[in-house]
């Protein structure tokens, strides 16, 4: 009997093995489907209960009410939003890619309780999309499940040209990616690479949130005139400077680039505290002040080899309202050829920014 037991637990060890195995290999990445036709994305991976919890709690202390994202933990291991459109339209068209993990099974086996059959996919039951319309804002979601992922679209033609080219691999969009991996809000993808207008091939917005500090930081590169002008820096070892805040410290050869790059910088940025900091500069040798902080100490900050730009700003400089936002530091590089602003506030305060938001800029 003992024998007879013990066989069966190998064989059931063996067999988990074995479905482990074959599911590995069968499965793909979902940034297989992320080709360089991709426009726009929103990725958060290595989703978790713990980490969405967190969200959850800041969301509902901002009032907003039906989410409970704890529970998405439970079945999901990563989401993908993704589109090809070169513009925002009113019409939605978007595709959504769920990496289930090991919950694929419970996928499969709710399917036909909101989906419709529809040929080699499914469609959306009328009855869900009349109850979920003011969410989808789109006629139809077809479902498809692929290689141990679910794919859902607002086209079905779509989830088939996901599916022919899920094993290209783009690997800038990869590297981007990573960028988000430990981020608790994920990353947000603007991808120019095939357009590149002015030059910029890319923007990308990532954030982290605990229950004190909300941090975010946004990057925007490429080989943009702009960047490449100024990025023609005399620094080529680092460079220590004293901080006078909310100045923008500039290191350029000479002063043309500068007064290009501010032309551009008004022309997008129509508010009377931009424009007045855009004037608040302060260029090269110029930047060693005797300026100090309230406590009469000194603060310095380094630049950094090929760096041109250092900024650190109240936010509230930055924008109409009088929120206080927290402060920006704001960076820019020539061979990475970057642009970097990172944002960090109190958890308090992205409280405000979410519920300034939700009413449109009105408090």
């Amino acid at each position: 009997m003992k024998k007879l037991k013990k066989k069966y637990i190998l064989f059931l060890a063996g067999f988990i093995l074995f479905c482990f195995g074959a599911f590995s290999l069968y499965k793909v990445s979902p940034r297989n489907y992320m080709t360089d036709k991709v426009i726009l994305a929103y990725v958060d991976e290595e989703i978790t209960s713990k980490d969405l919890r967190i969200v959850d709690s800041v969301l509902k202390r901002s009032n907003i009410k039906g989410i409970n994202l704890e529970n998405f933990g439970k079945y999901l291991d990563g989401v993908y939003i993704i589109s090809k459109e070169k513009y925002l339209e009113t019409k939605k068209r978007f595709t959504v890619i769920l990496d289930p993990g090991y919950m694929l099974p419970f996928f499969y086996i709710s399917r036909n309780k909101y989906f419709n059959k529809d040929g080699d996919m499914y469609v959306l039951k009328p009855e869900y999309k009349e109850r979920y319309k003011d969410y989808l804002g789109c006629d139809d979601i077809y479902l498809l499940i692929h290689r141990g992922n679910v794919l859902l679209s607002t086209r079905d033609g779509e989830l088939r040209d996901i599916v022919d080219n899920e094993m290209y691999v783009d690997e800038k969009l990869n590297t981007i990616l990573d960028k988000g991996l430990d981020k608790k809000l994920g990353i947000f993808l603007i991808n120019l690479d095939r357009t590149r207008p002015l030059g910029f091939k890319g923007i990308y917005l990532t954030g982290d949130l605990n229950n004190e500090n909300f941090m975010g930081e946004l990057v925007i590169e490429g080989k943009s005139p702009i960047i490449s002008a100024l990025s023609k820096t005399d620094v080529k070892n680092q460079k220590l400077i004293e901080l006078d805040k909310n100045k923008l410290h500039f290191y350029v050869k000479n002063t043309i680039e500068l007064k290009y790059f501010l032309s551009f910088s008004k022309y997008f940025l129509q508010n009377n505290k931009l424009e007045s900091l855009l004037s608040n500069i302060t260029l090269n040798e110029k930047a060693l002040s005797s300026k100090e902080n309230e406590n009469n100490e000194k603060v310095f900050v380094k630049f950094e080899k090929n760096q041109f730009l250092y900024g650190k700003l109240a936010s509230n400089k930055l924008n109409s309202s009088d929120i206080d936002l927290g402060e920006v530091e704001i960076k820019g590089y020539g061979d990475k050829k970057q642009l970097v602003l990172k944002l960090k506030t109190t958890t308090d305060d992205f409280i405000k920014i979410l519920n300034y938001i939700k009413v449109g800029g009105q408090e």
